[in-house]
């Protein structure tokens, strides 16, 4: 994922550290999604909704947080 991050010239002035620590972000964030709509119980679409954008604020918030980004 991060070699794909610097290829899309998205975040290029970042270390790899830093595109693995993003990516981590992703992974992770993904992982605990996936987890809280397995555990929903059939016919809550509403509740699905509202969790997948917030997840998908999530994740913007992880790029715009990378964009954004400085090393120390």
């Amino acid at each position: 994922m991060a070699q794909d991050l610097r290829a899309l010239g998205t975040v290029t002035d970042l270390s790899s550290a830093s595109l693995q620590m993003i990516c981590g972000l992703v992974v992770t964030t993904m992982l605990n999604a996936a987890s809280d709509i397995l555990d929903l119980q059939k016919g809550q679409a509403r509740a699905e909704k509202e969790m997948v954008d917030n997840f998908v604020k999530q994740l913007r918030l992880i790029f715009i947080g990378a964009r954004f980004w400085k090393e120390t």
